[in-house]
């Protein structure tokens, strides 16, 4: 579910840009349908600022999905709603690994995968979750037991690795919390 110094961990296919721009739109429609500056409100602020798409790239990325007919357009006033095909999209979206979880990117990606994780039926659910208590014990014992930084970082830097490590260590606390909810 992650890479873990560029191996994959888990699942083979992961979550790119494209794939978290699809997540926001199709995961916010689900929930009820939406206008067009809901569907770029929630793209802006959903992961930010760790990862935030520009205007033009969310308003073609509409487009984009109601022309494979994974949202459909109501008028009047216009508003966006979801597709059969969409949930599908949405499940299979929802099913891909979180590249590089302790990067930004990856840290983006699993605030917008656990946004919308209530949509999958409670085994594929736990499954995720599973996978991203993995990610997270394996980038902890990565960096825990070979950081070749450590010597070198002085007081200060070994300050700030101990932080990081800490961060983790938080992160998967919520994960287990969430996987037995």
């Amino acid at each position: 579910m992650g890479f873990i110094e560029r191996l994959s961990c888990l699942a083979p296919r992961h979550l790119t840009s494209g794939n978290y721009l699809h997540l926001v739109l199709l995961g916010t429609t689900s929930r009820g349908p939406i206008s067009i500056d809901q569907a770029y409100e929630a793209a802006t602020i959903l992961a930010a600022p760790l990862w935030t798409p520009t205007h033009s790239l969310v308003i073609d990325t509409l487009q984009d999905l109601c022309e494979q007919d994974l949202l459909a357009v109501d008028e009047p006033p216009i508003s966006l709603r979801i597709t059969a095909s969409g949930r599908r999209r949405l499940s299979e979206i929802l099913s891909m690994g979180i590249p590089s979880p302790h990067t930004p990117f990856g840290q983006a990606g699993i605030r917008l995968k656990l946004a919308f994780l209530d949509h999958l039926p409670p085994d594929l659910r736990r499954r995720q979750l599973d996978g991203l208590i993995q990610a997270y014990e394996c980038e902890i014992a990565a960096r825990t037991s070979r950081c070749r930084a450590w010597h070198l970082s002085g007081d200060f830097g070994r300050a700030w690795l101990d932080q990081h490590i800490e961060g983790l260590e938080e992160g998967l606390t919520v994960l287990r919390r969430l996987s037995v909810a």
